[in-house]
């Protein structure tokens, strides 16, 4: 039986972010790999050399703050919160954890600091 938690994560412009990434990424989920991907990734290159980039959002301008989600199956919550916060974010008091559980009809936030 599934049991669905999807996030998303926000957090400063300051912040190195392939490298805070890396770090969020490198927890362990119940034995099982975790990854985040950005709303905003690097698709590839065209055949002219130029980087094309696919957006997963709409509106007129390009996003200005890093946003990254995910869908996890039997997310250990406890676990990837105190993960994150045990992470040398610059700006800790601007770290967002945006989480809707299976069974929940709405998001909830969790503030890292």
């Amino acid at each position: 039986m599934s049991d669905v938690t999807n996030l998303i994560i926000s957090f400063s412009v300051i912040e190195d972010e392939k490298k805070r990434i890396n770090e969020v990424n490198s927890f362990v989920n119940n034995g099982r790999n975790f990854k985040i991907i950005s709303v905003d990734f690097e698709e590839g290159k065209t055949w002219f050399g130029r980087k094309r980039r696919k957006r997963w959002y709409g509106g007129s301008k390009v996003l200005e703050t890093p946003l990254y989600i995910g869908a996890f199956n039997h997310l250990d919550k406890e676990g990837l919160v105190e993960h994150i916060r045990g992470i040398d974010w610059e700006e800790p008091e601007n770290v967002q954890l945006i989480i809707k559980e299976q069974e929940s009809d709405k998001f909830k936030i969790i503030e890292i600091a």
